[in-house]
Protein backbone atom coordinates (compact mmCIF):
# COMPACT_ATOMS: atom_id res chain seq x y z
CA UNK A 1 0.00 0.00 0.00
CA UNK A 2 1.79 3.16 -1.13
CA UNK A 3 1.16 6.39 0.57
CA UNK A 4 1.52 9.70 -1.54
CA UNK A 5 3.53 12.64 0.09
CA UNK A 6 1.12 14.94 0.61
CA UNK A 7 -0.51 12.10 3.02
CA UNK A 8 2.44 11.04 5.09
CA UNK A 9 2.87 14.85 6.05
CA UNK A 10 -0.39 14.82 7.87
CA UNK A 11 -0.72 10.87 9.25
CA UNK A 12 1.83 11.55 11.51
CA UNK A 13 -0.19 14.32 12.96
CA UNK A 14 -3.32 12.08 13.70
CA UNK A 15 -0.78 9.52 14.98
CA UNK A 16 0.49 11.96 17.53
CA UNK A 17 -3.10 13.64 18.29
CA UNK A 18 -4.52 10.33 19.28
CA UNK A 19 -1.72 9.17 21.21
CA UNK A 20 -1.85 12.50 23.31
CA UNK A 21 -5.90 11.82 23.66
CA UNK A 22 -4.86 8.74 25.24
CA UNK A 23 -2.10 9.43 27.18
CA UNK A 24 -4.24 12.67 28.80
CA UNK A 25 -6.97 10.11 29.41
CA UNK A 26 -4.82 7.17 31.38
CA UNK A 27 -2.94 10.07 32.99
CA UNK A 28 -6.11 11.47 34.61
CA UNK A 29 -7.39 7.83 35.46
CA UNK A 30 -3.55 6.90 37.03
CA UNK A 31 -3.79 10.00 39.47
CA UNK A 32 -7.67 9.10 40.46
CA UNK A 33 -5.48 5.78 41.99
CA UNK A 34 -3.27 7.05 44.45
CA UNK A 35 -1.48 3.46 45.19
CA UNK A 36 -0.83 2.90 41.69
CA UNK A 37 0.39 6.20 41.15
CA UNK A 38 3.11 5.86 44.35
CA UNK A 39 4.52 2.96 42.48
CA UNK A 40 4.00 3.94 38.79
CA UNK A 41 4.77 7.52 37.50
CA UNK A 42 3.06 9.24 34.73
CA UNK A 43 6.66 9.51 33.16
CA UNK A 44 6.41 5.55 33.01
CA UNK A 45 2.96 5.73 31.30
CA UNK A 46 3.88 7.79 28.79
CA UNK A 47 6.97 5.51 28.10
CA UNK A 48 4.90 2.25 28.13
CA UNK A 49 2.37 4.46 25.98
CA UNK A 50 5.37 5.05 23.31
CA UNK A 51 6.20 1.13 23.32
CA UNK A 52 2.98 -0.22 23.13
CA UNK A 53 2.33 2.09 19.77
CA UNK A 54 5.46 1.69 18.69
CA UNK A 55 5.26 -2.40 18.87
CA UNK A 56 1.69 -2.00 17.08
CA UNK A 57 2.87 0.11 14.20
CA UNK A 58 5.86 -2.60 13.48
CA UNK A 59 3.49 -5.46 13.84
CA UNK A 60 1.10 -3.05 10.72
CA UNK A 61 4.08 -3.14 8.87
CA UNK A 62 4.74 -6.30 8.72
CA UNK A 63 1.44 -7.58 8.28
CA UNK A 64 1.28 -5.16 5.14
CA UNK A 65 4.99 -7.14 4.23
CA UNK A 66 3.16 -10.27 4.05
CA UNK A 67 0.01 -9.65 2.35
CA UNK A 68 1.65 -7.34 0.05
CA UNK A 69 4.35 -10.14 -1.11
CA UNK A 70 6.35 -8.94 -4.13
CA UNK A 71 4.01 -5.54 -4.49
CA UNK A 72 4.96 -4.20 -1.23
CA UNK A 73 8.77 -2.64 -2.69
CA UNK A 74 10.88 -1.30 -0.66
CA UNK A 75 10.10 2.70 -1.34
CA UNK A 76 6.44 1.85 -0.47
CA UNK A 77 7.63 0.22 3.25
CA UNK A 78 10.03 3.81 3.13
CA UNK A 79 6.73 6.22 2.75
CA UNK A 80 4.55 4.15 4.99
CA UNK A 81 7.27 4.31 7.82
CA UNK A 82 7.75 8.16 7.04
CA UNK A 83 4.01 8.47 7.34
CA UNK A 84 3.59 6.84 10.85
CA UNK A 85 7.16 7.00 12.23
CA UNK A 86 8.38 10.36 11.28
CA UNK A 87 8.57 13.63 13.24
CA UNK A 88 8.81 16.85 11.73
CA UNK A 89 11.25 19.03 13.76
CA UNK A 90 10.08 22.18 12.40
CA UNK A 91 6.67 21.09 13.81
CA UNK A 92 8.57 20.39 17.29
CA UNK A 93 10.42 23.76 17.16
CA UNK A 94 8.00 26.05 15.65
CA UNK A 95 4.49 24.79 17.42
CA UNK A 96 5.39 22.53 20.31
CA UNK A 97 8.61 24.07 21.96
CA UNK A 98 7.63 27.83 22.52
CA UNK A 99 4.16 26.78 24.54
CA UNK A 100 6.14 24.72 26.73
CA UNK A 101 8.77 27.35 27.24
CA UNK A 102 6.24 30.04 27.78
CA UNK A 103 4.48 27.89 30.53
CA UNK A 104 7.43 27.39 32.35
CA UNK A 105 8.17 31.05 32.63
CA UNK A 106 5.14 32.12 33.34
CA UNK A 107 4.85 29.53 36.05
CA UNK A 108 8.17 30.44 37.44
CA UNK A 109 8.91 32.34 40.93
CA UNK A 110 11.01 34.98 39.72
CA UNK A 111 12.36 36.06 43.71
CA UNK A 112 13.60 32.15 43.87
CA UNK A 113 14.64 32.19 40.57
CA UNK A 114 16.86 34.91 40.57
CA UNK A 115 18.46 34.25 44.00
CA UNK A 116 19.72 31.13 42.56
CA UNK A 117 20.42 32.72 39.48
CA UNK A 118 24.48 32.09 39.37
CA UNK A 119 24.57 28.24 40.42
CA UNK A 120 21.72 27.98 37.89
CA UNK A 121 23.70 29.46 35.06
CA UNK A 122 27.13 28.23 35.70
CA UNK A 123 25.00 24.50 36.25
CA UNK A 124 23.24 25.03 32.68
CA UNK A 125 26.31 26.92 30.71
CA UNK A 126 29.09 25.51 31.88
CA UNK A 127 27.65 22.33 32.50
CA UNK A 128 26.18 21.40 29.24
CA UNK A 129 29.53 22.73 27.08
CA UNK A 130 31.71 20.11 29.39
CA UNK A 131 29.00 17.44 29.09
CA UNK A 132 29.03 18.25 25.05
CA UNK A 133 32.80 18.06 24.78
CA UNK A 134 33.28 15.57 26.87
CA UNK A 135 30.92 13.08 25.19
CA UNK A 136 32.13 14.39 21.97
CA UNK A 137 35.99 13.62 22.50
CA UNK A 138 35.20 9.99 24.35
CA UNK A 139 33.10 9.33 21.13
CA UNK A 140 36.53 10.19 19.25
CA UNK A 141 38.56 8.16 21.68
CA UNK A 142 36.57 5.10 20.77
CA UNK A 143 36.41 5.61 17.10
CA UNK A 144 40.22 6.13 17.17
CA UNK A 145 40.83 3.28 19.08
CA UNK A 146 39.12 1.17 16.19
CA UNK A 147 36.38 -0.70 18.49
CA UNK A 148 33.47 0.54 16.28
CA UNK A 149 34.65 -1.35 12.83
CA UNK A 150 34.61 0.40 10.19
CA UNK A 151 32.06 2.94 11.34
CA UNK A 152 34.37 6.08 11.02
CA UNK A 153 32.63 9.51 12.05
CA UNK A 154 34.88 12.59 12.22
CA UNK A 155 35.17 14.59 15.36
CA UNK A 156 32.95 17.28 13.85
CA UNK A 157 30.01 14.94 13.66
CA UNK A 158 30.64 13.43 16.98
CA UNK A 159 30.46 16.74 18.96
CA UNK A 160 27.77 17.79 17.00
CA UNK A 161 26.34 14.60 18.71
CA UNK A 162 27.62 15.18 22.18
CA UNK A 163 25.91 18.67 21.69
CA UNK A 164 22.60 17.09 20.55
CA UNK A 165 22.52 14.52 23.74
CA UNK A 166 24.33 17.00 26.21
CA UNK A 167 20.88 18.69 27.53
CA UNK A 168 19.11 16.59 30.02
CA UNK A 169 15.25 16.58 30.17
CA UNK A 170 14.59 16.69 33.93
CA UNK A 171 10.98 16.45 33.46
CA UNK A 172 9.78 13.28 35.77
CA UNK A 173 12.56 14.64 38.14
CA UNK A 174 10.71 18.09 38.78
CA UNK A 175 7.52 16.24 38.99
CA UNK A 176 9.07 14.49 41.75
CA UNK A 177 10.47 17.01 44.08
CA UNK A 178 6.90 19.13 43.45
CA UNK A 179 5.20 16.04 44.66
CA UNK A 180 7.58 15.89 47.45
CA UNK A 181 7.86 19.63 48.55
CA UNK A 182 11.46 19.36 48.47
CA UNK A 183 13.93 22.33 49.51
CA UNK A 184 12.77 25.02 47.10
CA UNK A 185 16.50 25.68 46.72
CA UNK A 186 17.33 22.24 45.25
CA UNK A 187 14.09 22.27 43.37
CA UNK A 188 15.39 25.80 41.66
CA UNK A 189 18.49 24.53 40.72
CA UNK A 190 17.35 21.51 38.89
CA UNK A 191 14.39 23.29 37.48
CA UNK A 192 16.51 26.14 36.07
CA UNK A 193 19.22 24.04 34.50
CA UNK A 194 16.50 22.30 32.96
CA UNK A 195 15.01 25.00 31.50
CA UNK A 196 18.01 26.92 30.60
CA UNK A 197 20.44 23.88 29.27
CA UNK A 198 18.47 23.26 26.11
CA UNK A 199 19.22 27.07 24.60
CA UNK A 200 22.69 26.10 25.30
CA UNK A 201 22.67 22.25 23.61
CA UNK A 202 20.61 24.53 20.96
CA UNK A 203 23.34 27.05 20.42
CA UNK A 204 26.02 24.38 20.26
CA UNK A 205 24.22 21.61 17.93
CA UNK A 206 23.06 24.39 15.47
CA UNK A 207 27.36 25.94 15.39
CA UNK A 208 28.66 22.49 15.00
CA UNK A 209 26.35 21.00 12.50
CA UNK A 210 26.28 24.38 10.23
CA UNK A 211 30.25 24.19 10.12
CA UNK A 212 29.92 20.04 9.30
CA UNK A 213 27.38 20.74 6.89
CA UNK A 214 29.54 23.20 5.23
CA UNK A 215 31.77 20.24 3.74
CA UNK A 216 34.66 21.95 4.14
CA UNK A 217 37.86 19.46 4.45
CA UNK A 218 39.82 21.26 6.78
CA UNK A 219 40.97 20.14 10.26
CA UNK A 220 38.56 20.94 13.47
CA UNK A 221 41.80 23.53 14.53
CA UNK A 222 41.14 25.74 11.15
CA UNK A 223 37.64 25.66 11.88
CA UNK A 224 37.66 27.23 15.70
CA UNK A 225 37.23 30.40 14.91
CA UNK A 226 34.48 30.02 12.51
CA UNK A 227 32.93 28.05 15.37
CA UNK A 228 33.58 30.92 17.78
CA UNK A 229 31.80 33.63 15.33
CA UNK A 230 29.12 30.96 15.09
CA UNK A 231 28.46 30.20 18.28
CA UNK A 232 28.70 34.23 19.41
CA UNK A 233 26.28 35.13 17.07
CA UNK A 234 23.78 32.57 17.95
CA UNK A 235 24.18 32.71 22.06
CA UNK A 236 24.02 36.24 21.09
CA UNK A 237 21.59 37.32 18.65
CA UNK A 238 19.08 34.31 19.72
CA UNK A 239 18.79 36.60 23.16
CA UNK A 240 18.69 39.79 21.57
CA UNK A 241 15.69 38.69 19.24
CA UNK A 242 13.54 37.45 21.70
CA UNK A 243 13.81 40.60 24.08
CA UNK A 244 13.42 43.01 21.16
CA UNK A 245 10.16 40.88 19.90
CA UNK A 246 8.88 40.68 23.98
CA UNK A 247 9.21 44.43 24.41
CA UNK A 248 7.60 45.25 20.95
CA UNK A 249 4.96 42.85 22.35
CA UNK A 250 4.36 44.59 25.75
CA UNK A 251 4.10 47.94 23.75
Amino acid sequence: MAVMDGEARYDYLVLFAGLLVVIFVLAKKLHERPRLNSVFSEAALVLMVGILAGGITRCFMLLNNVEMGDDYTQSDESLLVRSLLSFSPKLFFMALLPPILFNSGYQLRRELFYRHIKPIVLLAAAGTVVSALTTGLLLYGVVAAGWVGDFQPGLLELLTFGSLIAATDTVSVISVLQAKKVDPHLFYLVFGESALNDAVALVFFESFSDIMLSNEDVSFVHLLPRFCVEFCLTALGSPLLGMATSFLAAL
